[in-house]
């Protein structure tokens, strides 16, 4: 997918989102749940305009997407990886629109239900995709496992995003499953420890590939 195709799937996703949120607006009620808790209890409400805070979200983090690709230190890079850059654009306007809907969801429905699960169950996907994508990542400054010794070195950049890739594919199924299984307040610490893994091996393996690699020049 290159970048035009992808500019007109995300601009289509955006009035989608658009027009879903104009044709149930006027039946929301005026006040909405904007928040729940790690118990997946509600513990914030707010106007329903809340819900145009979110789309106005969605649209800035797309026009950041497109901004990055222009001004990132390494911008060329990303003609090598636009096809999985693109699906990723994609995958999360998806997410995001998902989670608008949860909201609207459970703002109209008779009897609110725990948003907290299905929304850690939806970012445990995400997280798995990003992780299958992983290793298709060329080196850059705004997307990937961004550490000093990434960045100083295409080689450890490269051994360490098909090192993490497996990694966060099972920490997002984990993440997801999970979510469906443990209780939110006990589940929250859970989720805590599986991105502490998904984060901290990356970070370690970086270090340890790069200071490998100065060795080996000397």
């Amino acid at each position: 997918m290159n970048k035009k195709n992808t500019n007109i799937v995300t601009l289509v996703l955006v009035i989608l989102t658009f027009i879903g949120i104009i044709s149930v607006y006027g039946s929301l009620p005026d006040i909405i749940p904007t928040h729940w808790n790690a118990s997946g209890q509600i513990d914030r409400r707010g106007s329903k305009s809340t819900i145009w805070l979110m789309y106005g979200i969605l649209i800035g983090i797309n026009l950041l997407f497109i901004l990055i690709t222009h001004i990132d230190p390494k911008k060329k890079n990303f003609d090598e990886f636009q096809r999985t850059y693109g699906i990723f654009r994609i995958v999360f306007n998806i997410f995001f629109m998902a989670i608008i809907a949860i909201m609207i969801t459970n703002a109209k429905a008779v009897q609110e239900f725990d948003v907290t699960k299905i929304i850690l169950f939806l970012v445990g996907i995400f997280l798995a995709v990003i992780g299958n994508y992983l290793p298709k990542f060329k080196q850059n400054y705004s997307a990937g496992i961004k550490t000093s010794w990434t960045l100083a070195s295409e080689s450890v950049w490269r051994k360490t995003h098909k090192m993490a890739a497996p990694i966060w594919v099972l920490g997002g199924i984990l993440i997801a499953l999970l979510s469906l299984i443990i209780p939110s307040n006990i589940y929250i610490f859970v989720m805590l420890a599986i991105i502490a893994v998904m984060v901290l091996v990356p970070f370690v393996y970086s270090y340890l590939e790069f200071t490998k690699e100065e060795k080996e020049k000397m």
